[in-house]
């Protein structure tokens, strides 16, 4: 069973990602680089933008640093070389002076006299300082969830065995790297998680379930494209990761008798979130009258629609996953030409595909660890996006199921118009802050 997203972490990142990028790439780019003195219409950069973009391209190269690994595939950031997790108890006190010192150096800068773009520009670099003391002193998930520390260790490797490049000896190097610092990130785990939830507890020791075969095998399959440098030390990694990861899951069967059983941040808590984060304009309880609005609207258009179809059989799912790629491959060309023809939304020449791909052997034992899908980065923009996929059958869960009988609705979500198309247009923005 795959173990549930945390809901208030899936809440978060959703709320504030499903709208900013795309809003974000139309609207007017705020100041060049402090190298830049003029803007491209001539003005004069207003005083003191050179150091919002300094403060700025600071914040973010730590952040790339600092941020937890999840399995959503929207917050998902390129790491610096040879990263490797730290949410040790000191590297968390670490974290939070940082922070700290982060907040007094935004909230010190001068803005009178700057123009809206510029102001928007220091308002969403507050935003994302912000992101980092509700991940920290919120949620609190280095101290509450377990299956956090799953995420930093087995979640760091996913982030690059679901990279649909070749595979490069960096990145091998670095896949090696992280499987060899699992046994110092979960020994600071025990350290850190001073108040942890029993329910988070659970679902980390079922993730860990069968954690010797799916390692090996995702071993096996790496070892045909790594170098052959590096195998040894990939054979050595696996083995100690998952002695660790099975101590660890024993380690947490042992104290879930003393666990607090449950954890919500509260209204008062998401009410702070959606001001100072999301920067959207409505309480948590009218997000709730929105969302019960939305889901009474969806329960009836499906009632509706079973009803119609109620002496039709359900559809047929494709024979084969190349089938079903080459359906997906036509259909995301048409979804992109009707959203021109129908004057609904430009999609940029430049744009690469929405591509469907095979799930590939060192990524199906891990597959559970996050969304299936690269959705590239803003260094990797001309490459396509790759969702992978299972072989079709009647058995996969809702929406493999929905795809391998009509990947349309996916492609719409994921893909164009959705979350692929509103990264790249974000990651194309000429000003990094906007990214």
């Amino acid at each position: 069973m795959i173990p549930m997203r945390n809901p208030s972490r899936f809440v978060s990142t959703r709320i504030l990602t499903l709208f900013l990028p795309a809003f974000l790439a139309m609207l007017p780019a705020g100041v060049p680089a402090a190298d830049t003195p003029l803007r491209p219409g001539g003005d004069p950069v207003p005083a003191g933008m050179a150091e919002v973009q300094k403060l700025a391209a600071d914040f973010f190269e730590w952040r790339r640093a600092q941020q937890p690994v999840t399995g959503d595939d929207i917050p998902r950031v390129e790491r610096p070389d040879g990263w490797v997790p730290d949410f040790s108890p000191a590297a968390l006190d670490r974290y939070s002076r940082q922070y700290r010192r982060y907040l007094l150096a935004v909230d010190a800068l001068d803005t009178r006299g700057w123009d809206v773009a510029a102001r928007v520009d220091a308002r969403l670099l507050r935003a994302a300082i912000q992101r980092v003391h509700w991940e920290l002193e919120v949620l609190e998930a280095p101290r509450r969830d377990p299956g956090f520390y799953v995420q930093q260790t087995l979640g760091s490797v996913f982030e690059l065995l679901i990279i649909s490049s070749p595979m490069d000896e960096a990145r091998a190097r670095n896949i090696v790297l992280r499987l060899e610092g699992v046994p110092a990130t979960l020994n600071a785990a025990r350290g850190s998680l001073d108040h942890p939830v029993r329910p988070f507890a659970e679902a980390a020791i079922e993730s860990l379930a069968d954690i010797d075969g799916r390692l090996e095998r995702t071993r096996d399959a790496l070892a045909e494209s790594f170098p052959a440098g590096l195998r040894e030390r990939l054979d050595a990694a696996v083995t100690n990761a998952t002695k660790a990861l099975q101590a660890y899951a024993a380690w947490l069967e042992s104290g879930l008798e003393s666990m607090q059983t449950a954890f919500a941040p509260g209204p008062v808590a998401y009410q702070w979130f959606l001001t100072n984060v999301a920067l959207i304009p409505f309480s948590p309880g009218e997000l709730l009258a929105q969302g019960r609005q939305a889901r009474d609207r969806a329960v009836a258009w499906e009632t509706l629609q079973q009803n119609r179809n109620r002496e039709l059989p359900p559809p047929d799912v494709f024979e084969t996953s190349e089938q079903q790629i080459r359906s997906a491959s036509l259909n995301e060309r048409e979804i992109r030409a009707f959203l021109g023809s129908q004057d609904l939304m430009t999609v940029p020449d430049w744009l690469m595909h929405y591509r469907f791909c095979p799930l590939p052997a060192r990524l199906e034992p891990l597959a559970f660890l996050g969304v299936n899908d690269d959705l590239t980065s803003e260094t990797r923009l001309d490459e396509d996006a790759c969702r992978y996929i299972p072989e079709p059958s009647t058995d996969l869960p809702y929406f493999a199921l929905s795809a391998a009988r009509d990947p349309r609705p996916l492609i719409i979500h994921e893909g164009i118009p959705g979350h692929y198309f509103q990264l790249a247009l974000s990651w194309s923005q000429p000003d990094p802050i906007r990214r």
